[in-house]
């Protein structure tokens, strides 16, 4: 069977002695923003070879770029390394450039108006011609990304956006839409750099979308109000066409800048996942699908007829690292996953590996963006910025599948402006432009060295290749493979003496002594022979027996020899079938690989073969098999029953648990040579706990349910300030929803938290418990126990069960106390309130019409219980009172563990006793007596849900 690459065609066979498949795991599985439309079943062939032309030239040089801390060396060119035959031992970089990760994308700043206006304004053409070219042009840095905003941002000379109008004004059709500020120096600046290099993308979103639009009428923090939806999407649009008509075409638009964060300082809004999400399904999403722009390499899955026609790609949440939970809820999303280009993170909080690596170990075919990070006048030393920005901000966040490198301004003066707004005062550009001189001076900051080293010798386009490296302390490294073959590798000794590297590729070395603290980029011109190569990645894939996976397969073609390459995939073991499917809009291939329960477990080296003529180019990963999922102590935990944390399925990493730990950290061996945190605790029974949990981080548990119903979770729980998220799942099903460790005031305090209730089928199935997503004081928790138990059924409060149809206070649900009738994390009732003495729920005095108490500092996880009687099964309109001061959360309303409401977002009401009514409609209930659980889903700004007065079922 033939097929072909998309150059022209390659032959997909399989050397491979197996069975015909016996079933087909399909792309859009594996990588699910693929809509795959070509599948190869895998032929036999019994032979392989190699061409004597395909072998790389030797003699040839690479080149040296060097930049010191102590500023000697600033991209300074030094004397040229040859390479010659063996290879080096000791703290050598190994370079394998058949295997890939992901493409380069970019690397660039922010023309802030601020920036915008230092440059546009302020610089004498001469200066600025030169400048456009030292930051864009091949000559200078070659900076290939821009992330525009739409409107003022905290580094702007007056507030504003493109449909500012009068307070009480609206404007849903956006007839006062304009550009005018942008044209002033915005605009022109960016085509000045697009005159540098013409290849920049550009990406925009807005800090704050026109006042009209939101809940305070202002720019300055508050929340979006939904009804205006529909004119969002139009303002984007707007802007896109106005941008393309003034030659900025956009490839990439993301909902909302920082969208966690909300101040009055400086244009900015909260808007939750939830909301989000909305919106690019139902308005953003199909507004510019719509629209037709024709700018960009990007497709939506549901636009698939003209490969030419590519709508600006949305990328979901923008912000940092601390909170994956959010861009995977996203990801999650069946209505909105058909609308992202991917997902993109800023450097402020959290941990770049463990949020990176959480989204791709959810969805691996996820594009991740990095596209914020900042430099300040708090941090002057030189050598510690290059330091970190290089380590933190470039190697850290590339070998974590990162595709862009932004920073924040291009440009700012010396007292980190200019600006009317306050949010940082004292950031530092890319560069810095001092007006206080006639003409202005431009230098070059930190930020100018560390984003030349890579954007200076990696094309966009270029593949992140295989390369060791030896972590925080020592050599670090990056490696690339540019799209013409030639290769770079970033590297930056973080030790504190000189280091001595050798760098191995195809059976060659070269060796370089690196100063402390010093950055170097080594280039050479790859097989200058080659006519094209065969890619495939990552590096080695982990299953267990009877699951599946994929890599990705490229062909590249060098020079002007694009004839047929013919694939061939060799060392699927038995027990292993697969084939290679085509990815839409790309010149890439999937392998997708499927297995049968009784593969045996090793590491298989899987080759793809491509021959062109008489040439072979190959590449080689790795299948790694697990030992089957098996429950810890051979037979599944029974539940209802406690399952111990530290009992995790054998199997291993990605099969029994999965983290990016080498080993336990605590150094406990009750579970070598697990790398999952376990420890001894001191909790009532002993034994030990599992700790040092981070986000994106799981463990699974073979369970047996021998008797089904409604259940909850119980986890016994202990951190030393506010914990993280987590939630658990049977068989890939979210049953307890997002559960938030609260503080304990010690890693050793237990208490035992309750989740809201879920239903439970009985049978054999897999308990996975994920970490989603540090909490607010960074931390994650320790977990000692699981349990799952019936729920036990409480009292009504005040004495008889709510009648529905009618109205129910917040304040009163169920008695019989914590556990049971309601459960949060705190351990009184801090809302003063002495209605229901004992209970930790927070009750206050409440303002609203007709007085009472009502129900606030309602966090993640919280549940409070009704005993309800409800008149007759049928569809009811639900109604809520709620209000927040700040950005809400997002709760639901379920029925004997079933959830009747769709999430519901609380919108920011403008004050804590301000208050608002939602309205749900179409709320199926059932007759007679039930129990009404009101769920926390996610918080909002403070972590709060928001404040609750009533509800009624009508």
């Amino acid at each position: 069977m033939t097929a072909f690459d998309s150059q022209t065609a390659p032959v997909v066979k399989n050397m491979s002695p197996l069975k015909a498949p016996s079933r087909r795991t399909p792309v859009t599985s594996l990588f699910p923003r693929y809509k795959a439309t070509v599948s190869f079943p895998i032929l036999v062939m019994s032979f392989l070879l190699f061409a004597e032309g395909s072998k790389p030239s030797f003699a040839q040089s690479v080149n040296v770029v060097l930049t010191t801390p102590d500023q000697t060396s600033l991209l300074a060119p030094q004397a040229p390394l040859t390479f010659a035959s063996g290879t080096a031992a000791q703290l050598s970089i190994n370079i394998n450039d058949s295997i890939r990760y992901q493409k380069l994308e970019g690397v660039g700043g922010s023309f802030t108006d601020s920036s915008a206006y230092l440059v546009w304004t302020k610089l004498r053409p001469a200066q600025r011609y030169q400048l456009m070219n030292d930051l864009f042009n091949r000559q200078g840095i070659h900076l290939s990304f821009l992330r525009q905003p739409m409107g003022a941002t905290d580094l702007a000379l007056s507030s504003y956006t493109y449909d500012d109008l009068a307070p009480g004004e609206t404007d849903p059709d956006q007839e006062q839409f304009s550009i005018a500020h942008d044209q002033a120096y915005i605009l022109p600046t960016i085509r000045a750099a697009m005159g540098a290099n013409p290849d920049i993308k550009v990406m925009a979103l807005p800090w704050s979308p026109p006042a009209w639009m939101k809940t305070n009428d202002a720019l300055g923090g508050g929340g979006f109000n939904t009804a205006n939806f529909p004119a969002l999407a139009k303002y984007f649009a707007k802007f896109i066409a106005a941008y393309e008509a003034n030659g900025v075409p956009i490839n990439y638009v993301a909902v909302q800048n920082e969208p966690l964060y909300e101040t009055g300082g400086y244009p900015t809004m909260f808007m939750n996942p939830l909301d989000e999400g909305r919106f690019i399904a139902e308005y953003l999403g199909p507004e510019l699908r719509n629209s037709h722009f024709r700018n960009q390499n990007w497709n939506f899955s549901r636009q698939n007829e003209d490969p030419g026609d590519a709508t600006p790609g949305i990328l979901g949440y923008e912000h940092n690292w601390d909170n994956p939970r959010y861009p995977e809820f996203l990801l999650q999303n069946p209505e909105v996953r058909p609308y992202l280009a991917g997902v993109s993170f800023h450097c402020y909080a959290g941990n770049v590996a463990d949020a990176q690596n959480a989204v791709h170990d959810l969805d691996p075919g996820t594009p991740i963006y990095f596209t914020e990070c900042t430099g300040g006048y708090w941090a002057p030393d030189f050598a510690t910025n290059l330091g970190n920005d290089v380590e933190g901000q470039i190697i850290n966040v590339l070998r974590n599948w990162g595709k862009t490198v932004v920073m924040w301004n291009m440009a700012l003066d010396p007292t980190g402006g200019p600006t009317v707004q306050h949010g940082c005062g004292n950031c530092r550009g890319i560069v810095t432009i001092d007006t206080s001189t006639t003409p202005a001076t431009v230098s070059r900051n930190v930020e100018y060295y560390a984003l030349g080293h890579l954007a200076k010798f990696v094309e966009t386009g270029a593949y992140r290749i295989d390369s060791s490296s030896f972590g925080s302390g020592s050599i670090e490294d990056v490696a690339f493979k540019n799209p013409d073959g030639s290769i770079a590798v970033l590297v930056y000794n973080a030790a504190t003496t000189p280091s001595d590297f050798s760098l191995n590729w195809k059976g060659k070395t070269v060796s370089y002594t690196l100063p402390a603290g010093a950055v170097a980029t080594l280039k050479w011109a790859g097989d200058t022979g080659n006519t094209f190569d065969v890619t495939a990645g990552p590096g080695s894939r982990t299953i267990a027996p009877g699951g599946s996976t994929a890599f990705e397969v490229g062909i590249d073609h060098y020079g002007s020899n694009h004839a047929p390459v013919a694939l061939q995939v060799r060392g699927l073991p038995a027990g292993a079938d697969g084939g290679l499917e085509s990815i839409p809009f790309t010149t890439e291939w999937a392998l997708v690989i499927n297995s049968e329960p009784n593969l045996i477990s090793g590491a298989y080296p899987i080759t793809i073969l491509g021959t062109q003529g008489a040439v072979d180019q190959t590449s080689t990963v790795q299948l790694n098999v697990g030992e089957p999922a098996a429950p810890f102590g051979g037979t599944p935990w029974t539940l209802p029953g406690q399952v111990q944390a530290e009992n995790f399925d054998n199997g291993g990493n990605y099969i029994g648990y999965f983290n990016l730990d080498p080993s336990d950290p605590s150094g406990n061996t009750y579970r070598a040579p697990a790398s999952v945190g376990v420890e001894p605790t001191s909790d009532i029974g002993g034994g030990y706990d599992v700790g040092y949990t981070k986000e994106g981080e799981w463990l699974r548990y073979t369970v047996n349910v021998t008797q089904g119903g409604i259940m909850n979770l119980q986890s016994r729980v202990a951190s030393l300030g506010q914990g993280g998220y987590y939630h658990v799942s049977f068989d890939g099903r979210n049953a307890t929803g997002n559960l938030f460790v609260p503080a304990t005031g010690w890693w050793q305090n237990w208490t035992t938290q309750v989740s809201p209730a879920f239903i439970l089928e009985p049978g054999k199935h897999i308990m996975q418990v994920t970490f989603d997503g540090n909490g607010p004081s960074g931390g994650m928790g320790n977990f000692n126990w699981f349990a799952i138990q019936p729920v036990t059924l409480g009292t009504a409060s005040p004495g008889s069960p709510a009648m529905v149809p009618g109205l129910i206070q917040a304040e009163d649900f169920d008695v019989s106390g914590k556990g049971i009738a309601y459960w949060n994390g705190a351990t009184s009732n801090g809302g003063g309130a002495n209605y229901r003495p004992g209970e930790t729920v927070y009750i206050e005095n409440c303002s609203d019409v007709g007085g009472g108490y009502d129900v606030g500092q309602t966090n993640p996880g919280d549940w409070l219980n009704y005993t309800v009687n409800i008149a007759s099964s049928g569809s009811y309109t639900l109604r809520v009172r709620v209000a927040t001061a700040v950005g809400g959360g997002v709760f639901h309303l379920a029925v004997d563990g079933h959830r009747v409401t769709p999430l519901v977002s609380v919108p920011e009401t403008e004050g804590w006793q301000t208050w608002q009514t939602l309205e749900v409609p179409a709320v199926k209930l059932p007759q007679g007596l039930h129990t009404l659980q009101l769920v926390m889903d996610s918080g909002g700004y403070y972590n709060t849900v928001g404040n609750f007065n009533w509800f009624s079922l009508q």
